[in-house]
């Protein structure tokens, strides 16, 4: 049977179709997410595995052909095989716990595979919180964090972090400890943590009710497209986010541009005007981009303003974009209309 043959056997229904489009198609791939939105998946895929197409422009067919070339049946067989060997759950969006309101106008990601109780991510996206930072926190921002995450964790709000070092473990530290639900969103497959030390950690707020989440497949390493995915993703899954310290030159910053980009309000705690580890939050504060959070009860009531986009918003996605790492994963050069 032909390679390709054997992809389109293997790929059923929609569920597997969008498991096999993930892994032909780049992280961050846009148009592939809108083709399926438009299409459905099947289709999508069946128009990858067909070969040229009349009236297909040079770039459709450039892009269709490198899908092709990374759709592999083994790699496809061996990722059926982990999702079920790990335990994971993958999520679509016709699926209950599709977390992604529909109205967001940001493309979504394909599939979603979810490690713990993944009906948590069927809950009102408002009953959750993102409490982000950067990687290289100080003790000022690690203190602020825990306090932030434990009160949110004791009034019953779903703490929403990356887990990485510094801000992100303190902010799932802390929630967990306090008897809080977490979700983590993770770059890279379930079964490829970062940071690796952290991994009792994740493995603890899986098992105590909270999930583990990531747009990737196992077996996909992190890297700087699925870093960005992952913030993405987390901006998403949350009904607002809290940056509790972050410099100019973070990425952590594109989650805010995320999150204004899809109507989901930004708080962020003021930091010493003496740390350039706060300038990027105290920025957002000075050009009223961000609501100012002191406690855990100023991030409740951030999830009560719903979704909007002020004027002053736009700082944020204007200084996101004009900073390297803040802008979407993609690959450049792509067509802009899915017409399969």
């Amino acid at each position: 049977m032909d390679t390709l043959d054997r992809v389109a056997d293997l790929a059923e229904d929609d569920r597997t179709a969008r498991i096999a489009l993930t892994l032909g198609c780049q992280p961050g791939d846009d148009l592939a997410a809108l083709a399926v939105a438009r299409h459905g998946a099947l289709e999508t895929l069946h128009y990858m595995l067909t070969g040229p197409k009349p009236g297909e422009t040079l770039p459709m067919r450039a892009w269709r052909e490198s899908i092709a070339q990374r759709l592999d049946p083994d790699k496809l067989e061996t990722v059926l095989g982990q999702t079920r060997g790990l335990g994971l759950e993958v999520v679509i969006p016709s699926d209950p716990g599709w977390p992604i309101p529909r109205a967001d106008a940001a493309p979504v990601p394909l599939a979603l595979w979810a490690q713990g109780d993944a009906m948590l991510l069927a809950a009102p996206y408002t009953s959750r919180c993102a409490v982000v930072g950067s990687r290289a926190g100080t003790d000022y921002g690690v203190k602020v964090t825990r306090d932030l995450a434990s009160g949110l964790a004791q009034q019953g709000v779903t703490v929403v972090t990356g887990g990485s070092h510094a801000i992100g473990t303190a902010a799932l530290g802390a929630a967990s400890a306090h008897g809080g639900r977490v979700v983590v969103a993770l770059a890279g497959g379930l079964d490829q943590h970062f940071p690796a030390s952290n991994t009792a950690l994740f493995e603890r707020a899986a098992d105590d009710g909270g999930v583990l989440v990531s747009a990737d497949p196992p077996g996909q390493r992190p890297g700087r497209t699925r870093f960005l995915m992952r913030n993405r993703l987390i901006a998403a899954l949350s009904g607002a986010v809290v940056l509790t310290e972050a410099g100019h030159r973070t990425s952590v910053l594109g989650i805010a541009h995320h999150a204004v980009r899809i109507g989901r309000p930004v708080g962020a705690v003021p930091g010493p005007v003496t740390s350039s580890a706060s300038d990027g939050v105290n920025s957002l504060l000075r050009e009223r981009a961000a609501h100012a959070i002191i406690h855990s009860g100023d991030a409740v009531a951030l999830l009560t303003v719903g979704p909007r986009i002020t004027a002053s918003s736009h700082h944020v996605h204007n200084r996101a974009l004009s900073r390297p790492g803040y802008a979407d994963a993609g690959p450049p050069g792509r067509p802009t209309e899915p017409t399969l």
